[in-house]
């Protein structure tokens, strides 16, 4: 694995990480919204997946059958990810830094499948098995990511569960309690 894979991995990690936090969690506070259980979902099984991911790249060179599930959970990560995509327009209107973002992660994802199909490929060619691979700070990194997408993603899925429970409550009775108009002049 090359230094240009992993930082693309990385610059993914940065992304999807800043979109969680900034778009998922302040902006739009999607685990409080009943009407995002299905994202919720989605976003919960494909930080599973990322975290399979990660640990599997930072800590190993997965050959044969392996490589092959490694390369199916990669093309399911795309899958759920134009899942989302559909979802999300469906349910709710994006801000537009989250969709350029998304369009980021999108185009990055595609570039860091097309540089390690070929490797996974390769590996796959060889005897089914798992060999450990250290691969320095990156390895440390992944780790690092990985426990952090996984607790993202049971989070989500808890919050997806949780979503039956939220009243909505009917906001009439406090439109009756704002008072009229008025009109201030200030000089």
């Amino acid at each position: 694995m090359t230094d240009l894979i992993w930082i693309l991995v990385f610059v993914q990690v940065a992304m999807g990480g800043f979109d969680t936090l900034y778009h998922h969690e302040l902006t739009q506070r999607l685990a409080w919204k009943p009407s995002q259980k299905s994202e919720l979902v989605l976003h919960g099984v494909r930080n599973l997946a990322y975290g399979v991911m990660f640990a599997a790249l930072g800590w190993s060179r997965p050959e044969g059958a392996w490589a092959i599930a490694l390369l199916a959970l990669m093309a399911g990560e795309l899958v759920i990810t134009l899942w989302d995509f559909v979802e999300e327009d469906r349910t709710r209107r994006l801000p537009a830094s989250e969709r350029v973002l998304h369009t980021l992660l999108t185009l990055n994802y595609g570039v860091v499948l097309a540089i390690l199909t070929p490797l996974l490929l390769g590996w796959a060619g060889r005897p089914t098995g798992v060999v450990p691979a250290f691969h320095g700070v990156w390895s440390i990194l992944c780790a690092v990511a990985a426990v952090g997408v996984v607790v993202s993603g049971l989070r989500d899925l808890a919050a997806a569960g949780r979503t039956a429970r939220i009243a909505v409550d009917d906001p009439t009775p406090l439109v009756a309690a704002i008072p009229p108009r008025r009109a201030i002049l200030v000089t």
